[in-house]
């Protein structure tokens, strides 16, 4: 009889090993964030993290020619934070406006990170640069 006991833990915690391979846990698919691009071109990537920001921003583009990013927004932008891979900050700009410009003489290749804090409540809007070139 005792044998009769293990086998029969054994086939159940086989059979969930193999049910958990097949129904992935799904507070984990939650957790994985898909970005969603602004802009994309052979220079720049401008990504955000989720479709939720994608309302704050009523147009993102890229100014080849000017080469500044071009910004219009929902909502008054008080300031902007731009962070760099090390996640230190290099630049606090002052904005108050819904229509912001940024140079990308600002910028050397690499990541950095912009923050759009906007009034009220602590909220801001982050979005992800990636300079090529």
């Amino acid at each position: 009889m005792i044998r009769l006991s293990h086998l029969k833990h054994y086939f159940v915690f086989g059979l969930l090993n193999i049910l958990i391979t097949f129904y992935p846990n799904p507070s984990a698919n939650n957790s994985y964030i898909e970005k969603v691009v602004l802009i994309e071109n052979a220079e720049i990537q401008v990504s955000i993290a989720s479709e939720e920001d994608l309302a704050f921003f009523k147009k993102a583009e890229y100014d080849v020619l000017r080469q500044e990013l071009n910004f219009s927004t929902t909502e008054s932008t008080v300031q902007i934070r731009i962070y760099d891979e090390l996640e230190s900050m290099m630049y606090l700009l002052p904005v108050e406006s819904s229509k912001i410009k940024i140079g990308k003489n600002l910028f050397d290749s690499g990541s950095y990170r912009i923050i759009f804090d906007v009034e009220g409540d602590r909220r801001m809007y982050a979005t992800q640069l990636e300079v090529f070139s």
